[in-house]
């Protein structure tokens, strides 16, 4: 058979200790219900504090994805008018050298626009939200993506400005 369980809210007591002599009763009092949820609030507050830590951590993973989506236009941008920039330059050479020579020279070329880019893209995405990170943004706009590329303002083909 199951043993029998008793509840005891009543104060004082309305339920005799000795009842649990038996063996086949378990008698719980409100100070046994006090342990139990004393205990229940540390193990919830164990729980809630790991919450805020997981939460905390998603916050911050949350902002740097949205610090990513920020910059991510002004590193696009300046990626494309380097590349625009080294795209030009080759289609001057290209008639200039051998089909082998211009693939491995424009192989070379793509490497170094891209470890000369990597130190300014890691800097705007490790940079704190804010107007240091808009500062820098700003920077790089006006001095790399605006503009003209050279060779392309007048037409000239060596890229010079034609008698101004």
């Amino acid at each position: 058979k199951a043993p029998l369980i008793l509840i005891d809210l009543g104060v004082p007591r309305n339920v005799e200790r000795s009842v649990t002599a038996c063996g086949r009763v378990h008698l719980y009092d409100i100070d046994d219900l006090d342990d139990v949820t004393v205990g229940n609030r540390e193990r919830r507050m164990l729980e809630a504090d790991k919450a805020e830590s997981l939460i905390a951590g998603e916050v911050d993973s949350f902002f740097h994805r949205l610090g990513e989506y920020e910059v991510a236009p002004v590193i696009r941008g300046l990626h494309e008018r380097f590349e625009t920039i080294r795209r030009h330059e080759m289609d001057r050479v290209k008639n200039r050298l051998d089909p082998e020579t211009f693939e491995s020279l424009d192989l070379v070329t793509r490497r170094i626009v891209r470890k000369i880019l990597h130190q300014p893209a890691v800097a705007m995405r490790s940079s704190r939200h804010g107007d240091s990170r808009e500062r820098m943004m700003d920077t790089v706009r006006e001095l790399f993506i605006g503009g003209s590329i050279p060779g392309e303002c007048d037409g000239s083909p060596d890229g010079r400005e034609s008698g101004k």
